[in-house]
């Protein structure tokens, strides 16, 4: 347990939010000494049916399973490649890239 006196001049509360903020940011160094500064170079995956090209961005997604769920014949995380875009329509595709909650999926037009 982590106890505060008048000297200390942080509150547990702003002692946790900054600590949080600072590792949402990537700053330099958290806490404990260690570096979390993110890369600028975020991996990018293509799958691509001649019509859209579905871009996927693995560091962000959430895996919340919406795309999963809502095109299980498209989506299939057992499976290598994990998307198979030629197994829906590309209306179906880009309605189901709209929910992904992390915006981890999206579209870009051939």
């Amino acid at each position: 347990m982590i106890t505060f006196n008048q000297n200390n001049i942080k509150s547990p509360d702003s002692y946790l939010r900054n600590s949080y903020l600072r590792l949402l940011r990537g700053s330099e160094k958290n806490d404990f000494g260690y570096n979390n500064k993110k890369s600028n170079k975020m991996t990018v995956k293509e799958y691509s049916n001649g019509e859209i090209t579905i871009l996927w961005k693995p560091e962000k997604c959430i895996h919340a399973g919406i795309c999963v769920k809502t095109l299980p014949q498209v989506y299939n995380p057992k499976e290598k490649p994990w998307i198979k875009v030629e197994n829906a329509t590309t209306v179906e595709i880009i309605d189901q890239v709209a929910k992904c909650p992390s915006s981890a999926l999206s579209i870009k037009a051939l």
